[in-house]
């Protein structure tokens, strides 16, 4: 028992001297005692000792979030910037830039892009319809099979009364699609024209067993009707337009004379420098677009187109001063023919009425 106590005693004793001494030694060093309390460390604390030991060991440089940015180590370059949008370039004007993404495009951006573009075509087409066309033009060569664009472009046409350019298109669908409706719109188009053998050789095309057959005959029927009218007039002469009018050319006493065709001029109507050598049998007064005109009235012994020949022809003389006409030709002409201005055609139907 009293070697258990002396035990003790000295435990405590050393222990006493092992606590005198740390004691000692803060105060050397300045550090007055702290009560701890030690606990094992977290993983989170361990990984954030790990992370910053590393980020110690070198520089880096913050990478962009985009799919095109690149890792730069130890370099003295500037961070990539990211690239603009393929929207952002279309409503930026950068229409080329553009077209150099959508080259370079997956199939599924290539859906992407394409949605983009006939928005962005429709959204800006009426407002620059030169440069929005120009521009499906080149969509439409790079992707010939876009069906819906290239209809777009010609329902814009048929819209704006352009039909010329609209034919263009649906030629251009014809002849890379297998649909008789566009056939039948295209035939439709040279009815339209007054183009009727163009527009009968598309729909000798479509056959009876055809959804489109019914269709077709219809408009075939509508054509043979159009023939058979025009059949009643022997003559078709050409006519060259000048602005808003038509000319002709004619002989009046074999000379060379182009006249603007102008049915509402009571009299021929030519430049009395051009027939000089006319008889003038008296003066008469003319109304005309700029008013009343006092003209001389003259006799010629033919008047000629083509094979038709008119005798004992009355023309009216005076001043007329236009670069690309010599006179008028008026109804005192177009009153002894069954006639048919065809302005589509550039065509002047006639046929000479029966004398009673």
């Amino acid at each position: 028992m009293f070697q258990i106590v002396l035990s003790l005693m000295a435990g405590i004793f050393i222990g006493w001297n092992f606590h005198l001494f740390y004691a000692e030694l803060d105060k050397i060093e300045g550090h007055p005692p702290q009560p701890q309390i030690i606990s094992p460390p977290s993983p989170d604390q361990n990984l954030n000792k790990i992370l910053k030991k590393e980020e110690d060991k070198i520089d880096y440089e913050p990478i962009q979030h985009t799919e095109l940015a690149q890792e730069f180590n130890n370099s003295t370059e500037e961070p990539p910037s990211t690239d603009p949008s393929f929207q952002e370039l279309l409503e930026k004007d950068n229409f080329s830039d553009a077209i150099a993404f959508y080259m370079e495009a997956n199939e599924e951006e290539l859906i992407l892009y394409q949605g983009i573009l006939e928005k962005y075509f429709k959204k800006h087409l009426k407002d620059s319809p030169l440069k929005i066309i120009e521009e499906i033009k080149h969509y439409i060569e790079m992707e010939p099979n876009s069906q819906s664009m290239q209809l777009y472009l010609a329902n814009y046409y048929l819209d704006q009364k352009k039909l010329k350019e609209a034919i263009s298109v649906f030629q251009n669908l014809h002849e890379n699609f297998e649909d008789e409706n566009y056939t039948i719109q295209l035939a439709k188009l040279y009815y339209q024209l007054e183009d009727y053998e163009q527009s009968n050789t598309l729909l000798q095309e479509i056959n009876e067993d055809s959804i489109y057959h019914a269709k077709a005959q219809k408009l075939l029927d509508a054509i043979n009707k159009k023939e058979n009218a025009l059949a009643h007039y022997t003559h078709q002469i050409p006519l060259n337009k000048v602005g808003s009018h038509y000319t002709l050319m004619l002989y009046i006493n074999h000379t060379p004379l182009t006249l603007l065709l102008d049915t509402g001029a009571s009299y021929t109507f030519v430049d009395e420098e051009k027939l000089p050598s006319l008889n003038i049998e008296k003066e008469i007064l003319l109304d005309t677009a700029g008013g009343e005109i006092i003209a001389q009235l003259a006799h010629a012994d033919t008047l000629q187109i083509e094979e038709i020949e008119l005798k004992n022809f009355k023309v009216a003389l005076g001043s007329f001063k236009r670069e690309q006409a010599d006179g008028l030709l008026g109804m005192n002409f177009f009153e002894q023919f069954d006639f048919k201005i065809d302005q589509k055609r550039q065509l002047l139907y006639l046929s000479l009425k029966d004398k009673i």
